[in-house]
């Protein structure tokens, strides 16, 4: 009985000392867990920080962006507004009557270029 006893001690024995091997081990993956778990919170905090600090960027420019919006506006549809009279206005011109005074005006100076390209 003594045997059966020391057998059954030293089985205990070897079970505790591998439950003790397991908690042991099991204490270290949790260190290391927890060191894990550490380093992706930080991670994340950086990550979110980026993103509110570039949506507040963002929301910046958008709102300098449609501040200057209606000035643009009315500056282009002034611009617009002169094109319109201006090419209205290039309608009226009579283009033969133009022709025509070139031609007389190219009459009158032929003379005057030929004198002055003997002089020079």
């Amino acid at each position: 009985m003594d045997e059966q006893k020391q057998a059954i001690d030293v089985t205990n024995e070897q079970r505790m000392e591998k439950i003790e091997m397991l908690l042991s081990e099991q204490t270290v993956h949790n260190k290391k867990m927890l060191r894990s778990s550490h380093t992706h919170t930080v991670i994340m905090l950086v990550f979110v920080a980026v993103i509110i600090i570039g949506l507040f960027v963002l929301n910046t420019t958008l709102v300098e962006a449609t501040r200057e919006l209606p000035a643009m506006l009315k500056s282009i549809t002034a611009l617009t507004d002169t094109a319109t009279v201006t090419v209205g206005e290039l309608g009226k011109i009579d283009f033969d009557v133009l022709n025509l005074s070139i031609k007389s005006l190219e009459t009158i100076i032929r003379p005057l270029a030929e004198v002055i390209g003997v002089l020079g």
